[in-house]
């Protein structure tokens, strides 16, 4: 059949509502997304939908005046009407194209426990754009954000989801075609919980429950049944990861000196049975097998050296998740993912979009290890893989900023080209590919990281002004870098689709052009007793930063609220009062320097480089961290 090509004013959607079929609910919601993409009399380019058997994929049929959509499954389908509504809204010609994955589970994890909960809403609108990318599983990452029944201290005051709230949410993912999977934790990562004087008794460090107690199996078996409750899949995550000093408090002094991984083996095997009970399926990530065979305690440790029990001591229901967020060398995840089958598992593979610890996701970093990765885990013959959205150290992070690397992950699930990427986030996110990627330059430098990625964007906008001891680590020109940014910030956000979020980010580069400026002029001026520049810090360049500072803040306040609960938005809140409150301490300081020729110590000393540049480059700093250089407990 012959090919139709449409313009972007033209190229309404049709769909035929006999071929809907089981699609029906998911097409509805797609349709409310994006009413304008869809035809309201029955004229437009027509889309039918044929369901057919085979390998996990779908098929695009065009014809005159439309195409046929085959497909094996929901999400196949709506990848196949995706990339259909992405070629009309960029004015492309809707070509015969087929694909197929070898990933029949591939999804998202999205953080839920460090600070950010997602609202319902928020989630659903996630759902859907995962759905358009052709992706079936989203795991809900939640150490204490679900209510569970007996259990009046979890999530308390954090915005746990309730029963219900999550059996909406699980029949909303249904009628997509997608199956949510809950994430807990049941050995580390605990320390939200274990805060709580009620679960002292439960604690063998403050992040790690007490293994082979009574009570602390009491409590799982009601946080297993609870979490998985509202949901239809027999999956569940139960973490166990980054258990660092698992046996070293209470355990130890209840126990006596035991070995970490006889300690790991025995809990794993009481919390299997519980699932067991309940009829579950339980994954858990890998690492601690790996950490306790590595000398340095490393998931990484090409020297590691597992114990040949090892194996024999993973349950038979157990699935090991193999987590890789770092390495660009396809090679390091061929040695890793046969390091698995070694232990007698085909492992889950767990990649990252780079969303932790930053404010706009770090992209290219993301695309550098994601696609080595997925690479791997294809020519492995995994056949379940996700990506993982983690918020540390409070979910500063825009929530959505993550989906070009999300559809970057689906695309290698799929094998589809990079090339082919922009038009397909068009087509499942009505966006602008080029201009999303943008803000990662946020936390670019001048020179490409090595090892992690780089949090510039937060070391310079949390540092503190008037102590300025990190000043060594910060690029030279960096505001001039950043006054670049806002302007093309700024007309990006006028684009048409949903870009107007990227007004955030460029007002984040204008606050960050200030600081930079600030902490470039501020000490050598004062050193050198330039009271001509001194002055124009403090009449000009002061006022004008904190009025940036105070817009900054009321545009991250209205993002949070648009994607997060209330809960949690109080530590951000903290963090600008508290930026806001050095920054007027020093323009008192400097006032008083100017009037009176009060001297300012602090300005006296000079910073040193806190670590050499190539330890630098593996840095990703904390709010506590660039915030003051004072560790208080």
């Amino acid at each position: 059949m012959n090919s139709a090509a449409l313009s972007v004013a033209e190229g309404l959607l049709c769909i035929n509502d006999a071929s809907a079929g089981e699609l029906a609910p998911a097409l509805r919601q797609v349709a409310a997304e994006f009413p304008e993409r869809f035809a309201t009399g029955g004229s437009g380019y027509a889309v039918a939908f044929r369901k057919e058997a085979g390998p996990e994929g779908f098929r695009v049929e065009p014809g005159v005046h439309g195409c046929e959509i085959f497909h094996t499954s929901t999400p196949a389908a709506l990848r196949g009407l995706s990339v259909v509504m992405g070629a009309l809204q960029t004015g492309s010609t809707v070509a015969p194209l087929a694909e197929q994955t070898p990933f029949p589970k591939r999804g998202v994890m999205v953080d839920t426990s460090r600070n950010g909960v997602p609202r319902l809403a928020t989630l659903e609108r996630l759902l859907r754009r995962m759905a358009l990318m052709g992706l079936n599983r989203l795991y809900l990452y939640c150490e204490d954000t679900i209510r569970i029944p007996g259990e009046p201290f979890m999530g308390y005051f954090r915005g746990g989801y309730t029963q219900a709230e999550l059996r909406a949410l699980d029949d909303e993912a249904a009628r997509l075609g997608i199956e949510v999977v809950p994430c807990i934790q049941v050995l580390g990562h605990m320390e939200q919980v274990l805060q709580w004087p009620t679960y002292w008794p439960l604690r063998d460090t403050p992040k790690v429950l007490l293994a082979d107690e009574p009570q602390t199996y009491a409590m799982l078996e009601r946080l297993i049944a609870g979490a998985t409750a509202p949901f239809r899949s027999k999956c569940v995550h139960i973490g166990m990861d980054e258990a660092h000093g698992i046996g070293s408090g209470v355990y130890r002094q209840r126990n006596g000196q035991q070995r970490p991984f006889d300690i790991l083996a025995s809990h794993l095997a009481k919390v299997a049975e519980i699932c067991q009970r309940q009829g579950l399926e339980p994954m858990i990530w890998s690492d601690m097998f790996f950490r306790l065979g590595s000398r340095t305690n490393h998931y990484y440790d090409r020297e590691i050296a597992i114990c040949k029990t090892a194996s024999r001591q993973i349950p038979e229901n157990v699935r090991l998740v193999y987590w890789d967020y770092y390495h660009y060398d396809e090679a390091f995840y061929d040695a890793w993912i046969a390091r698995h089958q070694q232990l007698g598992q085909t492992p889950v593979f767990a990649t990252g979009v780079w969303t932790w610890n930053r404010f706009w996701t770090e992209l290219p970093h993301t695309f550098a290890t994601v696609r080595p990765g997925m690479n791997a885990a294809r020519k492995h013959g995994l056949t379940e893989v996700f990506a993982t959205l983690w918020g540390d150290d409070g979910s500063e992070c825009d929530l959505l900023s993550a989906l070009p690397g999300v559809e970057f992950f689906a695309a290698h699930c799929f094998a589809t080209p990079e090339v082919e990427l922009p038009a397909r986030f068009q087509g499942s996110c009505n966006a602008d590919w080029a201009a999303w990627c943008g803000p990662s330059a946020l936390d670019d430098t001048a020179r490409p990281m090595e090892g992690e990625a780089g949090n510039l964007s937060k070391l310079l906008l949390w540092h503190d002004p008037l102590l300025g001891f990190l000043e060594k680590h910060l690029p030279p020109h960096l505001a001039g870098q950043y006054r670049c940014h806002q302007a093309e910030w700024e007309e990006a956000a006028r684009l048409p689709g949903d870009n107007a979020r990227l007004r955030h980010p460029a007002r984040l580069a204008k606050v960050l052009a200030l600081k930079a400026e600030l902490h470039a002029t501020l000490r050598p001026a004062y050193q050198r007793g330039e009271s001509t520049r001194l002055r124009a810090l403090h009449e000009r360049l002061l006022p004008a930063l904190l009025e940036a500072l105070a817009r900054l803040h009321e545009s991250h306040r209205r993002l949070w609220f648009e994607l997060y609960q209330p809960f949690g938005w109080d530590v951000l809140d903290r963090r600008y009062g508290g930026l806001r409150s050095r920054l007027e301490t020093l323009a008192t300081t400097l006032g008083e320097h100017l009037q009176a020729g009060t001297p300012i110590p602090e300005l006296e000393l000079e910073p040193l480089a806190v670590a050499s540049e190539a330890q630098w480059g593996d840095v990703i700093i904390s709010h506590a961290r660039t915030a003051s250089p004072s560790a208080i407990a």
